[in-house]
């Protein structure tokens, strides 16, 4: 038989140990190393008697492997391995299989199509002690399982420089005990953080709960003594095990029923008992594993861990890292393999972080990628990935978005802004991913804020008395006829978010100098503003989601108070720092007139910006279609996550039993200050005193 072409690309620690294993089989023919450090990279070659490269791309092209070891940093898995699959070579991919599961599924697509073997070099899969271990549970010798205990610890290491000590050491375990479990925890509990080693984690703390049982890992980089143990209790007895050298004990149980009449029957009842060391033929692990790749590669048959299984094991310990950085369990999605990818456009901004995160608490894992026109508030958005695009208005942007879509594999495109919601619904078609907005007219009029008032007036819906503003002869016959019955007018920008342009005003000199300044500084005059009554009562926000006319669920609040709103001229910013839940049927009702009088198809994302006249009766001052509003995550926390439902919706699941109207209770409080964050105050649990 002749001998399989092997090489091994990353020299270091741990690929120098597969040089030495495949230099001493009989069936493989070493035919190169490769690594960018010439110096180490060819003392290994002249060690081991084969030649080196320093590009792993000649190697391939001057030595045409059959198989090939990947040893590189964990950052540089999914691009090495990438180009050795393309060119129909199989490989082992030392754990992790990639730093995310998305790039690990890469991975196992393109090794798939090229029809070539994906091994994961999880080296304790092969430790003999654990291979025994995961014997005695499969055949009940410890009866039913309580509970796990590792521990994993010791001194950092050096050589590793771009991961944690989740993804360096948890994953081992990960990986194990989902192996000789064979299931799937229910969700994750984690603590930990950096003590010894600046921006990387070196101590986690993590439960997986397994339902009729738990597990708990330490790992960390901290400890001064090197330790790698894993015990296992069940009903029938205890198993320990090392590691390191290989040794497992089994004490079994001699515990009896019947109570004991004395001291002598209490002993015999608790006492010690029978322990078991095991007979374990040591071997090297990384040895075993190594035989089993070229097996599989000779009989083209899978491997013992296959590119899935360590996907899985990186799934994992990304849940772990975000319930350390939420403080929170997490639900372990039920998997077919896939994770959801989502692109959020926007993602610097404050509506898209909290939009985000509404989707972070759901129960499912989901996998984000941030996009927006600048770097700075991008790179605290709590997303998986970010990438800066164009500004929207810039003549690739459209292209810039379809290739992130491509190259990211995403699922489904949520635009934020306004400017881009209105442009993806204009080029929908093109988009190279599903959307879930509205209608393209019904988009179109709720972005022309006058447009949608004489729609709305038409309809007999309440709304303020308004007059589009084209020059200044407007300006003075509809400001006079709006103040000869109110104290004061409202002038706004016909477009825009966040109250743009607004100003209450009590003359005409007001007036005009407002819009000449807008016109002056913003190049926005005359043409594109509208003029108003002034709304003197209170404000409510109604945020919905909606399938083709009927309403799924809706919630309405009112608004308090202002971020910066005594800063401003209008007084106002349309993003509150005072919000409260309210049950209003009235303003329940004119909002869902006011979103079928323009849509009587509505889908997706509706929110509606309503104010009280003079009598009280709540008017529409505007309608956001397609995107939500910024404070979304407050009635996500306080119990109905729409940014979640409408996700599901999108992707055509099956939702709970919803609420029409009133989602939740009312008078829940969100309050929220720049620098400050967020909290929810429940059944008026104010926590200050009066004096």
């Amino acid at each position: 038989m002749a001998k399989l072409k092997v090489a091994v690309v990353g020299v270091g620690n741990m690929g120098r140990n597969h040089v030495r294993n495949y230099f001493e089989m009989k069936e493989v023919e070493l035919v190169g190393v490769c690594d960018t450090d010439e110096k180490i990279g060819r003392k290994i070659a002249k060690t081991f008697k084969t030649k080196f490269y320093k590009d792993y791309k000649k190697l391939i092209e001057k030595e045409h492997p059959d198989a090939v070891s990947i040893a590189v940093p964990t950052t540089f898995h999914k691009r090495v391995a990438l180009y050795f699959i393309k060119n129909k070579i199989s490989v082992l991919i030392e754990k992790p299989i990639a730093p995310t599961f998305p790039d690990a599924e890469d991975i196992i697509r393109a090794a798939k199509k090229a029809g070539v073997i994906l091994s994961v070099g999880h080296i304790e899969r092969f430790n003999p002690a654990v291979i025994k271990l995961k014997e005695l549970v499969k055949n009940g010798d410890l009866g039913d399982i309580l509970s796990i205990v590792v521990k994993r610890v010791g001194l950092f290491p050096p050589q590793v420089k771009d991961v944690n000590v989740i993804t360096d050491l948890a994953v081992h375990d990960l990986d194990i005990v989902t192996s000789i479990i064979a299931k799937d925890p229910i969700s994750v509990l984690a603590t930990g953080g950096g003590s010894l080693t600046k921006g990387r984690d070196d101590h986690a703390e993590i439960f997986l709960d397994y339902g009729k049982f738990g597990c708990f890992l330490q790992v960390n980089w901290v400890t001064p003594i090197k330790i790698r143990t894993l015990s296992v209790t069940g009903t029938k007895g205890y198993a320990e095990l090392n590691y390191v050298t290989q040794k497992l004990s089994l004490y079994k149980s001699n515990y009896k029923r019947k109570q004991p009449k004395g001291f002598k029957e209490f002993v015999i009842k608790f006492g010690e008992p029978e322990k078991i060391n095991l007979r374990i033929k040591k071997a090297e692990p990384l040895k075993l594993e190594l035989i089993d790749f070229i097996h599989s590669v000779r009989q083209n048959s899978n491997p013992t861990v296959t590119g899935e299984e360590g996907a899985k094991a990186v799934a994992l310990s990304q849940l772990v890292k975000e319930s350390i950085k939420n403080n929170k369990n997490i639900a372990v999605p039920k998997r077919n393999g896939k994770v959801k990818r989502i692109l959020v456009t926007g993602a610097g901004g404050s509506a898209a972080h909290n939009f985000i995160e509404s989707l972070r608490i759901s129960k499912e894992n989901f996998y984000i990628i941030g996009t927006d026109a600048k770097k700075y508030h991008l790179e605290i958005s709590d997303v998986d990935e970010r990438v800066i695009t164009p500004l929207v208005t810039d003549n690739n942007y459209l292209e810039k978005l379809n290739q992130i879509i491509v190259e990211k594999q995403i699922d489904f495109v949520h635009p934020q802004p306004d400017p881009e919601v209105l442009f993806l619904s204009r080029n929908r078609e093109k988009v190279k991913a599903p959307l879930f907005l509205p209608g393209k007219e019904t988009i179109e009029i709720c972005q022309e804020k006058m447009k949608l008032i004489e729609l709305l007036s038409s309809h007999n819906v309440p709304v303020p008395e308004s007059y589009m503003i084209n020059n200044q002869k407007d300006l003075n016959k509809y400001l006079n006829r709006i103040l000869r019955k109110n104290e004061k007018a409202w002038l706004r920008s016909t477009t825009g978010a966040g109250s743009k342009a607004s100003l209450p005003v009590k003359n005409f000199e007001h007036a005009k100098m407002w819009i000449g300044y807008w016109a002056k500084m913003k190049g926005s005059g005359y043409g594109k503003f509208m003029i108003s009554e002034f709304l003197p009562g209170k404000e409510f926000a109604f945020q919905s989601i909606w399938k083709e006319g009927k309403l799924i669920t809706s919630q309405a609040r009112e608004r308090m108070e202002y971020i910066f709103g005594n800063l401003t001229p209008s007084g106002q910013t349309s993003s509150p720092s005072v919000a409260r839940t309210v049950h209003r049927a009235d303003v329940n009702k004119v909002a869902a007139s006011a979103i079928i009088s323009v849509d009587p198809k509505a889908t997706g994302v509706f929110c509606v910006d309503l104010k009280e006249n003079k009598k009280g009766i709540p008017c529409i001052t505007e309608i956001n279609a397609g995107r939500f509003f910024t404070t979304s995550n407050f009635f996500a926390h306080a119990g109905s996550n729409m940014p979640y439902y409408y996700i599901k919706m999108a992707f055509g699941e099956r939702l709970p039993k919803l609420p029409k109207y009133n989602a939740i209770k009312p008078d829940l409080y969100w309050v929220r200050m720049m620098d400050m964050g967020y909290k929810l105050v429940k059944n008026g649990h104010w926590n200050s005193v009066k004096i």
